[in-house]
């Protein structure tokens, strides 16, 4: 809402005029009340109570996503994944003093200017999750700009924290 007040009359453009078309995210699109999603694609699944108490998959592919605004219309996929912090060799990294700002919880919450902090035996990582009804994602990199890792998948439920955490600490913490 405050982009569409300084900026515009809508958000979906502002994304797509200063990030989606600068950065060349092909393959990335806000798609309004369409709930539709193009190309290949995973199916989204969420448990859902019977009357006798089990429990079925009901897909939530589907989805009007407009609901969410800017919060989470965004629809994307992992074919060509940009690093958050760009390699040394393709661009000039953050200052130290801007990196630290960036990675510098002030408030204890795990969040510094919208960034969302873990700890893993390597040190410090960031990225963002997220999650609609029948997905969970997230997206996480290591400071160094070189490793990153995105993963997908349904919740049944069950809580994937160990999984995750397990996945990225291979992924992103050096042998």
């Amino acid at each position: 809402m405050i982009v569409e007040k300084v900026a515009g009359p809508s958000c979906r453009t502002e994304i797509d005029r200063r990030i989606i078309r600068p950065l060349g995210l092909r393959d990335t699109r806000l798609p309004g009340s369409s709930p539709f999603i193009t190309g290949p694609h995973s199916h989204g699944y969420e448990p859902v109570e019977k009357g006798d108490g089990t429990l079925v998959p009901v897909d939530c592919t589907t989805v009007n996503m407009s609901i969410a605004g800017a919060a989470g219309e965004i629809i994307s996929n992992h074919r060509r994944p940009r690093p958050f912090l760009p390699r040394p060799a393709r661009r000039r990294p953050p200052a130290p003093a801007d990196l630290r700002e960036m990675t510098t919880d002030t408030s204890g919450d795990g969040w510094a200017l919208g960034l969302e902090m873990a700890t893993l035996p390597c040190g410090t990582i960031v990225g963002h999750g997220g999650g609609t009804p029948g997905y969970r994602t997230i997206s996480f990199h290591a400071l160094d700009g070189i490793r990153q890792v995105t993963v997908d998948w349904t919740d049944w439920g069950t809580d994937a924290s160990p999984a995750t955490l397990a996945l990225m600490t291979a992924a992103l913490c050096p042998s």
